[in-house]
């Protein structure tokens, strides 16, 4: 994708633009990864629904200079072998990653995420502002600690 200039028609290239997981271009495939596969499903209902049922041949959203029946293979590609398998994650690590990007905010970033979250939480009842105090402790404890200092003094 290259973006070299302004659209010249706003409702036909950005308002019908359906940008998605699941959008791949044609010979891709998704990787075992649930998280993507789920919202790969999710994403294109949602284009769907906002953009009609054959949202992949609006114009801005066709697939541009592909035509695989006229491509020329010379018959000598890499072979490939291996076993496919699929195996749960041992031990998943759901927060390590959400602290790391915490800790890579900016002093100012950080703070704004903070009262994003407290503004968001402060009127939700105390179970589930435990659970989220529980995740983000999880995640960053300094982020934690400053929610939950954000909820008591709001």
């Amino acid at each position: 994708m290259v973006l070299n200039r302004n659209p010249e028609n706003y409702a036909e290239q950005v308002e019908k633009l359906a940008f998605a997981p699941a959008n791949l271009v044609e010979g891709l495939e998704f990787s075992d990864d649930k998280m993507l596969q789920g919202r790969a499903f999710v994403y294109s209902d949602a284009q769907r629904h906002r953009l009609g049922p054959d949202f992949r041949n609006i114009p801005i959203n066709k697939q541009q200079n592909f035509s695989p029946k006229s491509m020329v293979s010379s018959g000598n590609g890499r072979y490939v072998a291996g076993e496919i398998m699929r195996s749960e994650i041992e031990e998943p690590d759901d927060f390590t990653q959400a602290g790391e990007k915490y800790e890579s905010l900016s002093t100012l970033g950080k703070k704004n995420l903070v009262e994003n979250i407290v503004s968001g939480l402060v009127h939700a009842k105390g179970e589930t502002q435990n659970i989220v105090l529980r995740h983000l402790q999880m995640a960053s404890p300094a982020l934690a600690k400053r929610v939950w200092n954000g909820i008591k003094t709001f």
